[in-house]
């Protein structure tokens, strides 16, 4: 009896090798790689690559002092919402394998600050209303108080404050006819007394002599 218990014993214990060795174990998740962001005034949008071996993306943001998980996601895209508009925030991103209780995480993704604030107008275009104005127009942002057209001064090679305003369009004069001369466009929020600036988007204008009528 005893060596029929023993051979028992060997025989389930090869058994369980055996069928063992054919469950397939989990593929280790890879780190995640380029991380990148895109904002608008109260969210961050963060995009990656894929990353081997992962079955899903765990989306970590830093506060008090720590890392916490804010969300988990199969897709490579998440989107931060109700984020203070002016705020730097540091994100990472955690590819993880396995599933339930046996997730098993990868080295974290390379950390990325981001700051939300008013996107570039998604278009600016600009045409001559005389020898020596133009009318800059560009496309309304929501999240927008008011917006600030900068001028290039290419002796200085710096962006000047050519005019703040609340419309979509603005005509600015005193302009060389025939001359190119480069603007921008940035939406601002006001965050209480200080206004927070956004993504400028340029356009290069040039004032020619209008053309003749009547003729």
């Amino acid at each position: 009896m005893k060596k029929l218990a023993k051979l028992l014993v060997t025989v389930i214990f090869c058994l369980g090798v055996a069928f063992t060795a054919v469950i397939p174990a989990f593929a280790a998740a890879k780190q995640v790689k380029n991380v990148k962001k895109s904002v608008t005034a109260t969210t961050v949008t963060l995009t990656w690559n894929k990353a081997s071996g992962a079955k899903g993306y765990a989306v970590q943001q830093y506060s008090a002092k720590k890392w916490k998980t804010i969300a988990s996601t199969t897709k490579r895209k998440y989107t931060v919402k109700k984020l203070k508009t002016g705020t730097t925030y540091k994100f990472r991103i955690r590819a993880y394998s396995g599933s339930g209780k046996n997730l098993k995480y990868a080295k974290a993704s390379a950390v990325i600050s981001a700051k939300p604030v008013c996107a570039a107008p998604k278009t600016v275009s600009a045409s001559s209303v005389s020898s020596t104005s133009v009318k800059l127009s560009w496309t309304k942002l929501s999240s927008a108080t008011g917006y600030l057209v900068q001028k290039y001064n290419t002796d200085t090679q710096s962006w000047e404050k050519a005019a703040t305003t609340k419309s979509t369009s603005i005509t600015v004069s005193g302009l060389k006819t025939g001359v190119a001369v480069k603007f921008r466009v940035r939406g601002y929020t006001k965050v209480g007394k200080k206004n927070v600036y956004g993504i400028a988007k340029a356009v290069t204008a040039s004032p020619v002599l209008p053309a003749p009528t009547g003729v």
